[in-house]
């Protein structure tokens, strides 16, 4: 499924800047709520594989932290090299012409926290510190004076947390019958339309940030690869009679591909002239947790299809550090803004190659000896 993951990392780049493609891409919360059930259809499946959840939550640590960090590391060495040269401090100068007239004390520090942890920059959207007043829940970040988010080193990093809090029950749910996951996909989808219809919260944060709403999406992806796996064998038949090695194969793979994507979108836009939109969403969604046990079948062997996919986590990391840049450039360069897009998403590919070659790849090879080695004097300690 890696070109299903790098094109929805690039809808995310398009929502940021501007669409870079002559039709209609899925959107920031479509792209990263399918993300969502692909990581429940990964987790399901890689689960079982690991000899204790100490093990399974150190390998997701390396994998998510560690690239994490780099990124981070590297836009804050960035703003303060721009700040020092061009009084440029970009996610920094929040931080550094820091007011209590604008926003309290106690929200900035927990989202400074957060910068470094991860946890809670979910929790960020659903908090309103503005200055003078207490810090507190808000329906609707959008309202706020002084929104704490733009205290985030990597803003987007909020699904990310999202994520972590779907690997803290993955090592439980992960073991639970069919009609066990059925009843927790139902109750959070249960959940999610009450608050819709009967308490008025249908906007952001909550249409896509708020995790109990989106167990329902990666419970969803758990249960797609359940019926992987109970297929398989008529999967891996249907499978070994297509050849994807030659470059004319793959050329229509890929095409097929984004046929596909358009078509889903298309659904979706259709079916959003007939109900809510936020409830047509939720119907594609079922859809796309039909097709992942297809698309996982075709691909898993194809290693170019493989790399492809590993860069979506990277360019998700850079893209809106990569896409300030690009805008400073464009109007220094005083180039049209239909650029942005275009430029942003090459730049970001690259960017995130970089990350892959230097961070994800190397680390990749040993993560699952590093993992084994932290769970033992992790496991030794607590003894």
């Amino acid at each position: 499924m890696g070109f299903l993951r790098i094109y929805l990392a690039l809808c995310v780049v398009a929502a940021h800047a501007n669409a870079f493609v002559p039709w209609a891409m899925h959107g920031g919360r479509e792209a990263v709520q399918i993300f969502f059930m692909i990581s429940g259809f990964y987790m399901a499946l890689i689960a079982d594989k690991y000899p204790s959840k100490l093990e399974f939550y150190c390998s997701r640590f390396l994998r998510i932290f560690i690239p994490y960090w780099f990124v981070a590391v590297g836009v804050v060495l960035a703003c303060i090299v721009s700040g020092i040269a061009i009084d440029e401090w970009g996610v920094l100068g929040l931080y550094r012409n820091y007011s209590p007239d604008n926003n309290g004390l106690a929200g900035v520090v927990i989202t400074a926290i957060s910068n470094v942890t991860i946890l809670l920059q979910d929790a960020v959207m659903f908090l309103t510190n503005d200055g003078g007043e207490k810090l507190s829940f808000t329906r609707d970040f959008g309202f706020s004076k002084h929104p704490l988010w733009l205290f985030l080193v990597i803003p987007q990093a909020w699904s990310v947390a999202v994520e972590l809090m779907f690997y803290i029950t993955v090592p439980f749910i992960a073991k639970l019958r069919i009609r066990s996951l059925v009843v927790i996909l139902l109750v959070s989808v249960g959940v999610r339309l009450l608050a819709y219809m009967g308490l008025g919260l249908d906007n952001d944060p909550w249409t896509y940030r708020f995790f109990p709403f989106e167990l329902a999406l990666f419970v969803a992806g758990m249960l797609g690869c359940r019926f992987y796996r109970a297929k398989y064998a008529y999967l891996k038949k249907v499978v070994s009679k297509i050849d994807l090695q030659r470059w004319w194969s793959k050329s229509i793979y890929v095409i097929v591909l984004f046929l596909l994507f358009f078509m889903m979108k298309w659904l979706e836009l259709l079916l959003g002239k007939f109900i809510n939109e936020n409830y047509a969403v939720l119907v594609i969604y079922l859809l796309w947790a039909c097709l992942l046990p297809f698309l996982f079948a075709i691909s898993k062997s194809l290693s170019w299809d493989r790399f492809v996919g590993e860069l979506s986590y990277p360019v998700y990391l850079v893209h809106v550090f990569v896409i300030s840049v690009v805008g400073i450039l464009l109007k220094a360069l005083g180039w049209s803004d239909f650029w942005w897009g275009g430029v942003s998403a090459l730049l970001s590919l690259f960017a995130a190659w970089l990350v892959f070659a230097i961070v994800i790849s190397p680390l990749d090879k040993h993560r699952h000896e590093l993992a084994k080695s932290m769970a033992a004097r992790l496991h030794g300690n607590k003894g």
